[in-house]
């Protein structure tokens, strides 16, 4: 609670705070800890929930590009799911196919955002220096 108490005191400084697109007036963020903590849980939550909603959507789009869905059947299928504008229905479709484009790729150095993250955590969690994994490969690989 010595953190929230910190920015709570630096929030009386601001007219206004802006935080993941919300602004709010730092006169009545900074009158207690709870309304600071209620305004901060709020927003995340909020950015959170979006972010998850965005990402479910470009993957049932991605789905759709590998049917050879037309740009026009992607947009009938947004509106059918949600009422977003016409220039974030566009953006939603442009990552889906940069999504797309990249896992079909031959280019085996083309990696997506879920495997990137995986290779990630795997060299994390069993400690991999980062040419560990082709040098232990390559030892393997010689002859006994």
């Amino acid at each position: 609670m010595q953190l929230i108490s910190e920015l709570r005191k630096k929030t009386s400084k601001f007219s206004t705070i802006n935080f993941l697109g919300t602004s709010y007036p730092g006169t009545i963020l900074s009158k207690s800890d709870t309304t600071l903590t209620r305004f901060l849980l709020e927003t995340s939550l909020r950015a959170f929930r979006i972010d998850l909603e965005n990402e479910i959507l470009i993957k049932e789009l991605v789905n759709l590009l590998t049917q050879e869905a037309s740009l026009e059947s992607m947009q009938n299928y947004i509106s059918s799911k949600s009422q977003l504008s016409h220039e974030l229905q566009l953006t939603l479709i442009a990552i889906a196919y940069r999504r797309h484009l990249a896992t079909n790729k031959n280019d085996k150095n083309c990696i997506d955002d879920e495997s990137m993250y995986r290779l990630h955590r795997l060299k994390t969690q069993y400690n991999f220096a980062k040419d560990e994994v082709p040098e232990l490969l390559s030892k393997l690989a010689k002859p006994k």
